[in-house]
């Protein structure tokens, strides 16, 4: 009887230490893409993005600020929603959803500075409610 209690009570001791190591091996996420192919697309973005910038610099004062900012942002996006689809984790899904908040709040502030005075004043008190709303969308989404 003692025979079969020690039998019984190794095996189980066995399959846990058996059960632990598979589920270490285990840790991350599956990538949904190849990381040849994560690698190939964040370079594309960024030499598409500096091939942009440099667009821009045949532009003149607030004209290239804005345009430079929609391309820093657009990067921004591009980069933070390939990080989500190599990752398929909910931290990095949230992570392009608050990069496209930040983005946008980039850019429309950006776009503030093509008028003057009150206006700008409240183009920019408008771009920061925006941005503020956003995230208190996202905050009580979960």
């Amino acid at each position: 009887m003692k025979k079969i209690h020690l039998m019984v009570l190794l095996t189980t001791a066995l399959t846990a230490a058996t059960t632990v190591g598979i589920g270490a091996t285990v840790v991350s996420t599956p990538s949904l893409m190849t990381t040849e192919n994560y690698v190939a697309l964040k370079r594309a973005i960024t030499a598409e993005t500096s091939d942009l910038q440099l667009a821009c610099g045949s532009l003149r004062g607030p004209d290239s600020h804005v345009c430079r900012a929609e391309n820093v942002a657009s990067e921004r996006v591009m980069l933070a929603e390939l990080d989500a689809r190599y990752k398929g984790t909910f931290r990095a899904s949230r992570e392009a959803m608050l990069a496209r908040i930040a983005s946008r709040f980039d850019v429309d502030r950006s776009k503030c500075f093509l008028v003057t005075g009150f206006q700008r004043d409240n183009c920019i008190v408008a771009a920061h409610a925006e941005k503020s709303r956003s995230l208190m969308a996202v905050k009580a989404e979960g």
